[in-house]
């Protein structure tokens, strides 16, 4: 949440402990971040997100909190230290040693992350053949109900993002924008996502 990194930093200037479960959350946000990148290293945009790379603030947030840099280097495994590297550097002034954070980044994994994931509270499954560049890669997401007056829910059930040999091939199409009319409309109705409908129904 945006809330996090916020907590992280008065943690850390009050010398104040963060606590077990807090730093159990901070893992779990982790872990889901990086399943929902591509092998391209753009995330897959759900519902109101964008396919961006601010998802390494991220990991990078949790990182600081635990001290935990597996899901770090499970990422620079998949796209190599210097891309990683060149994405971490506007980030730098997190660390009072920045070099000596990318090199332990750069260390080798001890446990590659399992190639699935399935988020029971989001409905959101992740599934990839390898943490390779070139890997098939499939996120499909089936949340019913849809949280009443939700604005960023889209009609997406059962719509799946497709990705290989670093290629996005089916997409979802992200929020496109967030002014209200028609094309707010058309963009997070069912017909603009990979999803099965009866007679054109949202």
């Amino acid at each position: 949440t945006c809330a996090l990194p916020i907590f992280i930093t008065l943690s850390h200037a009050n010398h104040r402990a963060i606590t077990p479960a807090t730093l159990r959350t901070c893992s779990l946000a982790a872990e889901h971040t990086l399943h929902a990148i591509r092998p391209t290293g753009m995330s897959v945009p759900w519902g109101d997100s964008s396919p961006e790379t601010n998802w390494l603030a991220a990991l990078l947030w949790c990182a600081r909190a635990n001290g935990d840099l597996s899901c770090l280097r499970q990422l620079a495994s998949m796209l190599g230290i210097e891309r990683v590297t060149a994405l971490i550097a506007a980030e730098v002034w997190l660390f009072d040693s920045p070099d000596e954070f990318l090199a332990h980044v750069a260390e080798p994994l001890a446990h590659p992350l399992a190639n699935v994931r399935v988020d029971h509270g989001l409905d959101q499954v992740m599934m990839r053949s390898s943490w390779d560049p070139q890997a098939l890669s499939v996120f499909f997401s089936c949340h019913s109900p849809l949280p009443p007056k939700s604005g960023h829910q889209h009609i997406d059930l059962g719509g799946f993002d497709l990705c290989a040999r670093e290629q996005a091939l089916i997409v979802d199409p992200g929020p496109f924008t967030y002014r209200e009319g028609e094309d707010r409309k058309a963009f997070k109705s069912a017909s603009y996502h990979s999803v099965l409908t009866v007679d054109g129904r949202d």
